[in-house]
């Protein structure tokens, strides 16, 4: 194998077309790990080889392989070969070989550098380079340079002559010029280390950068885009040039003026510019207006009308920026494109832009039944225009609920209008909007239009195209969900309808997704049935079920398997016994899907199937575990290792499973085995509950609740080690208000139905003290702990007021909740908690804290019967934030004589309730108050009523009417 001759072979072998020959090779070349001084002897002879691909072949596999033994290959070479070696990269980096070898080499030199920092020769070589005639040698010594001052912290002098040393060469040809914009990226990655003031002196340099992608933008197409793409990430990475954003954008909108999807990466800097700096200033008019242009080259395809992907890139990239930026509201923009007698195309394009904006601008908010309008009379310019309406119409309802009872009408005419749109992508179009529409309209809506929906959706249900069926389907489904029981007169049509249409579809694998959603809708009916109407429906049921396993080609990790585990889910509470012999059938291929393989790439579909099958199996852990006595060991066996899957959501699902199977082991026959299955479950608990993913610490904690919900005697040491496990690093947690509040509850339920308050002074309450004198947002947390330890703990804790003085907002936010539960748990006197809240009423700065402030104040007042207070609270209405948190005790005083409402508090009275109304959830009870309050004072200052209501917006207005019809 030493032989010049062997080592080529083997590289030829390697490089083969031929299967056969090419594995044994790769056999062969793995063998050799074992032996690290060969192997890096065979890749130093074939990097001698007169064969250009050998030698790429032999620089990539060694470069991968470089950290592959340990120590690195190079640290098996002596002192004198790693010179040698060395030197010899140098010679190849010099050498004149093709591009692609040239990066080969640069990346064996930085991993060379990284392992061996002492390398003096290494940057005099690459600087020498910058002189070399060859633009390849400039443009990679360049390269090579910026990978070394990302990965191997350099000193701030060699950053200084790197930047000078690119700035020389921004006036050569464009391959340099993309390198030396890559070096300055790689600068601004690691110069805030070094501080503010050489952060500052490294961006002065940005305009100079900028001048020479200008130039290259205009001058050289090849490299054009290299440098859009290098500005694009250098602005994503770092908001450093916030002071350089116009000439940025002047350089972008150059960009959109190259021809076709060239022209795409400069609406991506755009975009990018857009989401760090939250504008482009005078550069967002032209870029909308190129938007406008490029929706506008859309063509009539016949792909779209199919239901299929369009090959069109500058109008599906147009749509996908018009989306990024519509958070930005380019409202004044977008509505100056307004078309005059437009083309269909115009008409498409402007609709589709209104439709982004108007979920992301609530100020369109009076304008749209206008637009609306305008909208209609060119509907019928063509079926895309037609289709877009149907898509803003959408998004109206869904953004602006309060718009709901003026714009249903003309709602239900555009729907009524379309879905017999000989076009059937407008027909599924409406029928997916209509499936919204049911699923958001009020109970009563549907309930009268039910007959009139029905008469639309029964004819689809003939159709033979394949989309419209199974959007007319779905709008079933959600119309069933919504009057439940009123439509089990028509439950028998329909559901002898599906079962003739499921006899009648094609078996093969085009027709699995249909038929899923057809015996989804079966389920979703039966579920309503009369108690007398089961038997006869589960027998339909479950043959269809049957029917689903025995289909040819049907594979594990199908689809159509996960809407059987649905209708599972949703079936099996109700069926029970009828439903258990399917279910064993089931077992295997659950089984078999709990344990897919998910690959690291393209795995959201697996993953998704897998969480599916995980769902279903938890479900019948708690609904119908003796079902699966049988194979238990399985099912714990998969809890335990599904557990610590790299997948979050199928690891939650595994933690709360393993929880519903301690709580059903527990209650069960106990035995040694059973024992021992129990230590297994509370690990697969402790182990998410030490997880520092928020995810898994989340469902391991609420687990551990659930289980002492069930009046389970769990050890307290254990649950409240593991509480404190969580608390002690809660700040580290990426989501960490989903942590704490899961945190407090389990914490709140474990004091109640554990009395585990020992156990909280031994674990919980040193972890407090420490954290109440740590980070502001420590203190927080602690303080909200204190809360529950005082409330459901009755743990008297003196010093709180000194709290409401801390310099931290949050911290004084969560002092007043703190006090509020010591005052009602009798821990603190009447009149100085009183004192307490009207200091920080009159002085505290920050109007959230002062706000509620006040609404606790109220609430002790109105608790106390104060009136005089009570008065005298009135006299800080309204409060700038938060201001329908304060209806309840606003109303209640005012119901109870506490105060007297006069001309002057009409006005805060009328906004107060209106966003109680909007912005709140309300009980019965709380909306009788509000409308006994409304109608007492409206008819007491019936002209003030009405005059403030008129100088009020359209959602407020809408507000104060519903209330007043409730």
């Amino acid at each position: 194998m030493q032989s010049q001759m062997d080592v080529e072979l083997l590289f030829q072998n390697l490089l083969s077309s031929n299967n056969e020959i090419r594995s044994t090779a790769e056999k062969l070349y793995n063998s050799l790990f074992s032996q690290p001084n060969t192997l890096i002897s065979i890749h130093i002879q074939a990097l001698n080889s007169n064969d250009p691909n050998i030698r790429l072949l032999s620089a990539n596999l060694l470069s991968r392989n470089f950290y592959k033994a340990q120590p690195s290959l190079y640290h098996y070479l002596t002192d004198e070969q790693k010179q040698q070696f060395k030197l010899f990269l140098i010679h190849l980096l010099q050498s004149d070989s093709p591009p692609a070898l040239l990066r080969a080499y640069s990346s064996l030199l930085y991993d060379t550098f990284t392992v061996s920092p002492s390398f003096p020769e290494l940057l005099p070589a690459l600087k020498s380079m910058f002189t070399f005639p060859s633009p390849q040698h400039r443009s990679i010594a360049l390269s090579t340079v910026a990978l070394l001052i990302i990965f191997s912290e350099p000193s701030v002098d060699f950053i200084r002559e790197s930047i000078n040393s690119a700035i020389k060469l921004l006036n050569d040809v464009g391959i340099v010029v993309v390198s030396s914009l890559q070096l300055y990226k790689s600068i601004i990655e690691v110069c805030e280390e070094e501080g503010k003031e050489f952060t500052d002196e490294v961006v002065s340099h940005y305009p100079q950068f900028l001048e020479a992608a200008i130039r290259v933008l205009e001058t050289d197409r090849l490299n054009a885009q290299s440098c859009i793409e290098i500005i694009s990430e250098m602005n994503e990475t770092s908001a450093l040039f916030n002071n350089y954003l116009k000439q940025t954008c002047t350089f972008a909108l150059l960009g959109v003026k190259l021809l076709g999807g060239d022209a795409i990466p400069s609406m991506e800097c755009l975009a990018v510019l857009c989401e760090t700096y939250g504008t482009l200033g005078d550069a967002l008019l032209p870029t909308i207006q190129c938007l406008y242009q490029w929706l506008c080259t859309i063509q009539d395809n016949t792909e779209w009308y199919q239901f299929k992907e369009e090959e069109d890139s500058l109008c599906s990239a147009a749509e996908e920026f018009m989306f990024r930026f519509s958070f930005y509201k380019p409202t004044k923009e977008v509505l100056s494109l307004t078309p005059s007698n437009p083309t269909w195309q115009q008409a498409r394009s402007f609709i589709f832009m209104v439709s982004q904006i108007v979920s992301a601008d609530t100020s369109l908010y009076a304008s749209i039944p206008q637009i609306y309008q305008s909208f209609l009379s060119i509907i019928s310019l063509h079926p895309r225009v037609t289709y877009e309406v149907l898509v803003f119409a959408n998004r109206v309802l869904k953004s602006y609920p309060s718009l709901r009872s003026t714009f249903e009408p003309v709602v239900c005419q555009l729907i009524t209008t379309n879905i017999n749109s000989p076009i059937p992508k407008i027909q599924a179009r409406t029928c997916d909007f209509l499936s919204f529409f049911i699923d958001s309209a009020s109970t009563a809506l549907m309930k009268e239009k039910m007959e009139s929906i029905i008469s639309m959706l029964q004819p689809l249900l003939q159709s033979s195209e394949l989309h419209v069926l199974s959007s007319a389907i779905c709008a079933i489904s959600f119309l069933v969900t919504r009057v439940q029981k009123l439509f089990t007169r028509y439950a028998s049509s329909f559901l002898n309808g599906y079962f003739q249409l499921l006899n009648k579809i094609p078996t093969n694998y085009e027709y699995f997704e249909l038929r899923g959603r057809i015996i989804e809708s079966i389920s979703i009916i039966g579920f309503y049935l009369n108690n007398s109407e089961l038997t006869l429906f589960a027998q339909k049921l479950t043959e269809q079920l049957y029917v689903c396993l025995a289909l040819p080609n049907i594979k594990v990790d199908d689809p159509l398997l996960g809407y059987i585990e649905t209708i599972i889910i949703r079936m099996l509470p109700l069926l029970k016994e009828y439903f258990y012999p399917f279910i064993t059938k089931f077992l295997p291929f659950l089984l078999q899907r709990c344990k897919i393989q998910i690959p690291i790439k393209n795995a959201s579909g697996l993953s998704e199937e897998k969480k599916s099958a995980m769902g279903c199996l938890s479900v019948l852990i708690s609904e119908a575990h003796k079902l699966l006595l049988p194979v238990m060991n399985q099912v714990i066996e998969i809890i335990v290792t599904e557990s610590r899957s790299v997948n979050i959501s199928i690891a939650s699902i595994a933690i709360n499973a393993a929880g519903s199977l301690f709580i059903i082991l527990y209650q069960d026959q106990r035995s040694p085995e059973i024992e021992l299955t129990l230590q297994r479950l509370v690990a697969v608990l402790d182990s998410g509950c030490h997880s520092f993913d928020a995810g898994l610490c989340s469902a391991g904690i609420g687990t551990l609740e659930r289980i002492i919900s069930h009046d389970i005697p769990l050890d307290s040491n254990i649950v409240m080690s593991n509480i404190a496990a969580a608390l002690k690093h809660l700040e580290q947690f990426r989501e960490v208000g989903k942590v704490t509040e899961t945190l407090l509850s389990a914490l709140s339920t474990s004091i109640v139905l554990g009395s585990m308050n020992s156990a909280y002074t031994s674990h919980i309450h040193p972890i407090i003290l420490e954290k109440l004198k740590g980070s502001s947002s420590s203190r927080v947390v602690a303080m909200r702990v204190l809360k529950i330890a005082i409330r459901d703990g009755g743990l008297k804790t003196p010093g709180i007021v000194r709290w409401l003085n801390d310099s931290c907002i949050a911290v004084r936010d969560a002092a007043i909740s703190v006090l509020v539960a010591s005052f009602e748990r009798g821990f603190e006197n009447s009149e100085e908690t009183l004192n307490s809240l009207w200091k920080m009423v009159k002085e505290e700065t920050n109007e959230y804290v002062q706000s509620k402030a006040v609404r606790k104040l109220g609430r002790i007042i109105l608790d106390l019967k104060l009136p005089e207070q009570a008065n005298e609270w009135l006299k800080y209405l309204p409060i700038k934030k938060k201001n329908e948190k304060l209806c309840n005790e606003l109303c209640l005083m005012y119901i109870n004589g506490l105060i007297n409402l006069e001309q002057n508090h009409i006005p805060n009275l009328l906004i107060i309730l209106a966003d109680n109304f909007l912005y709140c959830s309300h009980t019965k009870e709380s909306l009788i108050r509000m409308k006994q309050v409304l109608t007492v004072v409206s008819g007491k200052y019936d002209s003030l009523t009405k005059q403030c209501i008129q100088n009020m917006s359209l959602e407020r207005k809408d507000a104060l009417n519903e209330i007043i019809s409730t």
